[in-house]
């Protein structure tokens, strides 16, 4: 008996460890929303709708890595090659969108 409950106390320690420890991590995971008010195009529409600045970052990169290698795309693009700063609210330069929208084109 006594066995089992010193073992009862293990699995429970454990658990109430564990769940220490992974609430701050999913507090953390959980994505800022996106804070550009016009977002011009569905795809950004549609991540910042899904997930937040975590989705809109993650669907960004994906577009940067194709945008690179497509046909009539940008070999030396990166996120700096439209944002200003990468980080906060991630604020776009000037002809970030004129930018955008020529690579949409080319990016199937």
């Amino acid at each position: 008996m006594k066995k089992s409950l010193s073992v009862l106390s293990l699995v429970l320690g454990l658990g109430l460890a564990t769940t220490a420890l992974t609430l701050p991590h999913e507090a953390a995971a959980s994505s800022k929303p996106c804070t550009h008010k016009h977002l011009t195009t569905q795809m950004l529409k549609q991540a910042c709708a899904k997930g937040g600045q975590r989705a809109a970052k993650k669907t960004m990169k994906a577009f940067v890595k194709k945008a690179k290698k497509a046909k009539g795309g940008d070999p030396d693009l990166a996120c700096d090659s439209c944002h200003k700063k990468l980080g906060g609210n991630y604020p776009i330069k000037a002809d970030a969108l004129k930018h955008l929208q020529k690579l949409l084109k080319v990016v199937k």
